[in-house]
């Protein structure tokens, strides 16, 4: 999956207010974006990175990812 890109952090928080997301093992709504508390599973794990998400930060240069942010499941 290719990263999504933004200018700044501020970017990113504007696109995903609600810092809740879903678990790519699991489902659970988390709001770690890293780890999650009720299967113990991590954003960069491998096996489920296909249900992650990836992003980029253009002004600090970093490149990051977690769990895929809930605001990118509203409509489907």
């Amino acid at each position: 999956m290719q990263a999504e890109e933004f200018e700044t952090i501020r970017e990113f928080n504007i696109k995903f207010p609600s810092k809740i997301y879903i678990c790519s093992r699991c489902g659970s709504l988390v709001s770690d974006p890293h780890q999650c508390n009720m299967c113990g599973c991590q954003s960069n794990n491998f096996l489920f990175s296909d249900k992650s998400y990836t992003y980029f930060i253009k002004d600090k240069n970093i490149t990051n990812t977690i769990f895929k942010p809930v605001e990118l499941e509203k409509g489907k």
